[in-house]
């Protein structure tokens, strides 16, 4: 119940102190005159011009995050005098949209595929001159049948195609099937056991058991047939552990566990290892508390990395890092309005239900729990409420309000007849490749338009992509056309 001391207590005064934040929120929210902004838009300003409910895409926060964290590596490596490189690829499994992959490629190194798919995007990139043949192409995920064929194809276009090899078949496709050269990495099995047993046995990564990669005596003995192929070169051992990072000591203690007992292990024999790729898990912001230390993290591994080569009297290895959800997580963002209010069973608490459905938004809400900033557009002046957020679907779990301790989240109050907007922040990457693009969602709840905003010379450009979801296309995606002739299943 809400503590009647409380009951005066303006939203934004509840924020400032729950967060001991007042006006400025994170890196690109901040509150004026009882408006939230994103950066330098005035998100109210969206709404009265788009409508809701609202995808916005502003591409500039991934040109932010790209640079920032390159500029934080090189920093780490010229203090620690590594005498190496890093190399930043965006792994586009978190977001596939045109203007993202287009974005992160203004400062990223190196592209990251797990498809066929994946390719054709890359080829399409290629012919128009977004990527050259110099752009480092990681081809993670299984490689069998077309992905492949698309692997050896633009390999023979000259594109840099870089396959990191999954499994024991695959060692041996690439070496029977193929006579190109390939420099080609290899994954470590990171296997549930290392993850929870690694010093303290507090987890470290994903809970679920890796289907990836091969056992270290298996990459022994690939490097092995490699060698011997002639045509291929193994220079990359790959590892990830999956999940994201978040005790940062923990993380550089293992990745530099896998350096010394696995990779240089292999570089004896191997002369031609240089890369090593300890994947992604960088963390991002999903609420106003995050704080992660990344300048801190590259100056640990960087300084871990160099004191275990010139322990063991060996170079450096080439770092790469694989980030996808910290490259475009930030960039995305949804607004809605609050359609309908309804008491809860409690007193004093409302169910607000939105004018479109979270789990078509936010797929990750409700199948892992994740949490997102769900801040207010306006009506910070107001007093707050005690809310339990949902969609307008018919489904039970189509609800957002879990991820605080009394099942509650917190909202300015809405009068009758007041419109209340709000914003659903951080979801830039994985959530729309994983609800779907274009096609039919849950209870027939329409996609939402597609706002891009991106800045040249300090002015911001607006591209409206797609328009609200129409019915008419609805029907025509589940074959209610007059081409498909529906009496047919129908019994005289």
């Amino acid at each position: 119940m809400q503590n009647k001391k409380n009951t005066s207590m303006t939203f934004h005064e509840l924020i400032s102190k729950k967060f001991k934040k007042s006006n400025t929120l994170n890196d690109y929210l901040s509150v004026k005159k009882g408006f939230l902004y994103y950066k330098e838009i005035k998100l109210m300003s969206l709404v009265e011009k788009f409508k809701t409910p609202l995808e916005v895409a502003y591409t500039d926060m991934i040109n932010e995050k790209v640079s920032s964290l390159k500029k934080i590596f090189s920093t780490a490596i010229k203090k620690n005098n590594y005498g190496s490189k890093y190399i930043y690829a965006y792994a586009t499994k978190a977001n596939y949209y045109s203007e993202a992959v287009t974005t992160a490629l203004n400062y990223a190194d190196a592209i990251e595929t797990s498809s066929s798919y994946d390719l054709d995007i890359v080829e399409n990139l290629y012919k128009r001159k977004i990527i050259t043949n110099k752009t480092m192409v990681i081809c993670n995920g299984f490689k069998h049948d077309r992905y492949f064929k698309q692997i050896t194809r633009l390999k023979k276009k000259g594109l840099n195609i870089f396959p990191v090899l999954e499994n024991l078949e695959e060692v041996d496709l690439f070496i029977e099937k193929t006579k190109l050269k390939f420099n080609v990495g290899i994954r470590i099995n990171i296997d549930e056991e290392k993850i929870t047993t690694f010093e303290t046995g507090e987890r470290i990564g994903s809970e679920v058991e890796s289907r990836f990669g091969l056992s270290f005596q298996e990459v022994i003995d690939s490097a092995k047939k490699i060698k011997e192929s002639k045509h291929l070169q193994f220079t990359m051992l790959h590892f990830h552990l999956g999940g994201t990072i978040t005790n940062i000591n923990k993380f550089v203690s293992f990745t530099g566990n896998i350096y010394k007992n696995n990779f240089i292990k292999l570089q004896k024999e191997n002369s031609k290892l240089a890369y090593f790729d300890f994947g992604g898990g960088l963390p991002t912001q999903y609420s106003l508390d995050f704080n992660f230390d990344y300048e801190l993290f590259a100056n640990k591994l960087i300084k871990k990395i160099k004191s275990i080569s010139t322990a063991q009297k060996v170079n450096p290895p080439i770092l790469i890092g694989e980030h996808g959800r910290y490259t475009v997580n930030d960039h995305g963002f949804s607004l809605f309005k609050i359609d309908i209010v309804k008491k809860t069973k409690q007193p004093n608490t409302f169910w607000y239900l939105i004018n479109s459905s979270l789990m078509n938004f936010l797929p990750d809400s409700w199948a892992l729990g994740q949490d997102f900033i769900v801040l207010p557009l306006s009506g910070w002046d107001k007093t707050y409420s005690k809310v339990k957020l949902g969609g307008i679907t018919c489904d039970p779990d189509d609800t957002y309000y879990k991820n605080e301790k009394d099942n509650y989240i917190y909202l300015p109050k809405k009068e009758k007849d007041e419109e209340l907007y709000i914003g659903i922040f951080g979801t830039g990457s994985y959530q729309e490749m994983i609800s779907g693009v274009g096609g039919v969602h849950h209870c027939l709840t329409p996609e939402g338009t597609e706002l891009i905003i991106h800045k040249k010379k300090n002015k911001l450009f607006f591209n409206k992509i797609t328009k609200l979801q129409t019915p008419e296309k609805v029907l025509k995606i589940l074959d209610y056309h007059r081409h498909h002739n529906l009496k047919k299943y129908k019994k005289l």
